[in-house]
Parts: structure tokens; C-alpha cells; sequence
């Protein structure tokens, strides 16, 4: 489980006080606005809080990737979707979930209240949410050893999974 799953709620109080966010929140109004492939990856970028040592040529592919012909059209199609579906079968799911976020990442004001919100909405006790230390919102890349279920997890960079209430809050 992880970003998206539920609707985005825009946090107007955030955007005044958060400037990761605001810059997140504007740099994505730019993208779906103008189209703009360089604001996307400025936004990228911003989604990076530390940077990998490989991080300047992993930044080359996806804009070769996104110049090519339709491909940014089709991203842009992918920001127009719902997440209804996904949202409403939270409360279904049986298997043990686990939702891994980095919690300085752009796309919210407070990312581990939202990763709270998405297990809280799943059966009690079910799932759990993780917050990955200094990792980026892509950090499978920015961080891929501190990830929840790697090996060596256990550096003390990934928080520890809590467990929440039905009301979103740590139990």
C-alpha cells in the first residue's frame, strides 16, 4: 500500500508553513497546467531530500523516457484517475498489507498522518505503516537498503511499523 491509494486532500494550511510541500503542490499544478515535462522533473527531484550518489544519471532516463513521442501525454493521463476504487476496497483487504512512505515526501503536508489514514481504513489490526527515514518518495532508488523489507532494515533509518486505531491515530 502506499501513495494515492486514497484521494488527495489538499491542505491549504500547509502551503503557507511547508515549503517541500507548497513547492510539491505548485510544481505538480505546473505539470498538469502546462504540460511541462521540465516541471515534472524539477518535482522529482524535489522528491529526493537526499540525494543517491547515482542520482544525476538516474534522472536521465525518465526524461528520455517522458520525451518520448505520447509518453508524457500517457503520464499526464495517469493524474486524471481516481483512486475511488482502491479507497473503497481498503476496508476488504485480508492479506497483511504493508504501506512504506518516506516521510518528508512533497506530495503531502503531513505524509504520515496520510499513511496512517490508508491503514486505519483497513480491517483492525490488519495493516501497518512504516516511515523510511531520509528516503524520498522514490525510495525503492533513493534508499533501497532501508526498505521495510530489506535485510538490513534493521540500520535504524526505517521507523519502527505502528499499528493504528480505526481512527488513524498510533495505538
Amino acid at each position: 500500500m502506499g501513495p494515492f491509494t486514497r484521494q488527495v486532500q489538499y491542505s491549504l494550511s500547509g502551503l503557507p508553513r511547508i515549503r517541500r510541500y507548497r513547492r510539491g503542490v505548485l510544481l505538480m499544478a505546473g505539470v498538469r497546467l502546462l504540460r511541462s515535462l521540465n516541471m515534472w522533473l524539477r518535482c522529482l527531484d524535489l522528491a529526493y531530500p537526499e540525494k543517491p550518489a547515482d542520482h544525476a544519471g538516474h534522472m536521465t532516463a525518465p526524461r528520455a523516457k517522458r520525451s518520448e513521442p505520447g509518453r508524457m501525454a500517457g503520464f499526464l493521463k495517469t493524474m486524471t484517475t481516481s483512486p475511488a476504487g482502491a479507497a473503497a476496497a481498503l476496508p476488504r483487504i485480508f492479506a497483511r498489507p504493508w504501506s512504506s512512505w518516506a516521510p518528508r515526501t512533497p506530495d503531502w503536508a503531513d505524509p504520515p498522518a496520510e499513511a496512517h489514514g490508508i491503514v486505519a481504513a483497513m480491517p483492525a489490526g490488519l495493516g501497518a505503516a512504516a516511515m523510511i527515514q531520509g528516503a524520498g518518495t522514490m525510495f525503492t532508488h533513493s534508499a533501497p537498503t532501508r526498505s521495510p523489507r530489506s535485510r538490513r532494515a534493521s540500520s535504524g533509518r526505517v521507523s519502527s511499523p505502528s499499528r493504528v486505531s480505526r481512527t488513524g491515530r498510533p495505538a
